[in-house]
């Protein structure tokens, strides 16, 4: 992390950046990809919405409730209207750990690249024009 050390001009003490360094390295989960592929990140496949349904009522409806509608709302029409399907991609292969969400690996099993493809193309079916979310 030379170019934020203060000795390179940046303003992080070597503490500091010790610090995050090992914050960084707690993060990551040595052998966690041993056994298991990583969705892309961009979208590659032909998505499968009725498909996807199945997928997310197996694998997020415990957090999410039934159609995405519970106390975690994740289909709730303002807030898909607001995001793109990159983003809901990008969450769900990243996980919200702050919220306890877990990433693409944090499952019965890691969800699969189709998996993600069609939960991301399902919830994009539960989108409604803004104009119409926010009337409600």
């Amino acid at each position: 992390m030379q170019a934020f050390s203060q000795k390179a001009g940046g303003f992080l003490t070597d503490a500091q950046i010790d610090i995050l360094v090992r914050g960084i390295r707690a993060w990551s989960r040595p052998g966690d990809l041993t056994d298991s592929r990583p969705p892309a990140y961009a979208a590659s496949l032909i998505s499968n919405a009725a498909r996807g349904q199945d997928v997310f009522a197996e694998y997020c409806s415990s957090c999410h409730g039934t159609g995405g509608s519970g106390a975690q709302s994740i289909a709730d029409p303002p807030y898909l209207a607001l995001v793109t399907d990159q983003h809901l991609r990008t969450v769900i292969i990243a996980g919200m750990p702050n919220l306890g969400m877990p990433d693409w690996r944090g499952y019965t099993k890691p969800l699969s690249d189709a998996d993600l493809t069609d939960v991301v193309a399902w919830l994009g079916t539960q989108r409604r024009p803004l104009s119409a979310s926010l009337s409600h």
